[in-house]
């Protein structure tokens, strides 16, 4: 690939979205620039999107905790923080083309797909331990997190005049396959968790 050509993304079909074929429509923007989308979203990473996600991510990892089952050795696990860092995601290519008629969303909308990579050294998660025969909670740390996959969106716009502003309405997002995703796992304090009996291959 030459050092200025970008790479080309095709829109593909993800769970639920229905047949997604060069045949049935032109797609705009094959190999589009995606600079301006990395600047809007730079732009509003720190103040708006990164706090955002933060929690809907937090309230998530909390659930899916509550209902995660537990080997014997281990009475409960929890999250005690998390941080997206300060570095939004990059996005190295975009696609994107008009919602058809009969997509899943009844109203005017679009669709794109985005190749993401995010990775952030100041990124972390802790988790908080509690064996069950051991007195010391010992915790967890995933740093240093490396994100690539490719995102599948769409969203609605909110019709006028029932709607006064351009607003959009709803968005679905989803992964188009599972994403490369990578961590470092840092054992905190004197115990290190993974070391636990029954704990390895949990």
């Amino acid at each position: 690939m030459g050092r200025h050509q970008r790479p080309a993304l095709t829109l593909t079909p993800s769970p639920g979205a229905g047949a997604l074929t060069l045949s049935r429509r032109q797609l705009i923007g094959r190999q589009e620039s995606a600079a301006w989308l990395n600047a809007l979203l730079a732009s509003g990473w720190s103040p708006t999107l990164g706090p955002l996600l933060e929690k809907s991510l937090r309230d998530e990892i909390c659930a899916s905790l509550a209902e995660l089952p537990l080997p014997r050795s281990l009475r409960s696990v929890r999250l005690a923080d998390l941080s997206l860092g300060t570095a939004p995601p990059l996005l190295r290519a975009v696609a994107c083309a008009p919602l058809p008629r009969g997509a899943p969303f009844p109203g005017a909308g679009c669709e794109a797909q985005l190749d993401l990579e995010w990775e952030d050294e100041s990124a972390s998660a802790t988790f908080v331990f509690m064996p069950a025969n051991v007195v010391s909670q010992p915790r967890l740390r995933c740093a240093r997190p490396r994100l690539r996959g490719t995102l599948h969106v769409q969203w609605e716009w909110l019709p006028y005049p029932s709607n006064s502003y351009p607003h959009v309405g709803r968005v679905r997002v989803c992964f188009v396959s599972p994403p490369e995703a990578r961590a470092t796992i840092e054992p905190l304090g004197s115990l290190d968790v993974t070391q636990l009996p029954g704990l390895g291959h949990w």
